[in-house]
């Protein structure tokens, strides 16, 4: 079964039913995953947000390397914006503080995925960095200037 956008939810569940059968996939609460492969809550979250800041535009996704979790580009009308995700783990935030500073294009938007908002004050307000934050119900996005 093809998946694509006129496929139903019913179609949907279908496959994924027989996807898991065949041992080929494994369901995690509300996540699809390769069998013996845990999911990344990380990855989850970065393709939620380039899917909100895309607003329906064409995306172009990169390959990523640490410490980025994801690189994608965002078709505008004349030019494209190019955004990278980094997730900042609980305890490791001075870490990537020290690093943001460093030589970066200014034509990379970056993103700090934070898992707490008190996350935010080891980070200085810096040109083209932004934060995301999940509050339960949806992502929250700010700068360095706060909310």
């Amino acid at each position: 079964m093809r998946v694509n956008r006129g496929s139903t939810n019913n179609q949907v569940h279908h496959m994924l039913k027989q996807l898991r059968y065949f041992g080929e996939i494994t369901m995690r609460e509300d996540y699809v995953s390769l069998p013996n492969r845990p999911s990344r809550p990380d990855v989850l979250a970065a393709f939620d947000i380039m899917f909100e800041l895309s607003a329906g535009n064409k995306i172009s996704v990169m390959s990523s390397e640490k410490p980025y979790v994801l690189i994608f580009t965002v078709a505008g009308r004349n030019s494209a914006a190019v955004y990278a995700i980094v997730a900042v783990k609980r305890g490791r935030e001075q870490e990537y503080a020290l690093r943001l500073p460093g030589k970066r294009s200014s034509a990379l938007t970056l993103i700090l995925l934070l898992e707490t908002l008190e996350q935010q004050q080891y980070f200085d307000a810096i040109e083209n960095v932004y934060f995301a934050y999940h509050d339960g119900s949806k992502y929250r996005y700010f700068d360095g200037g706060g909310q």
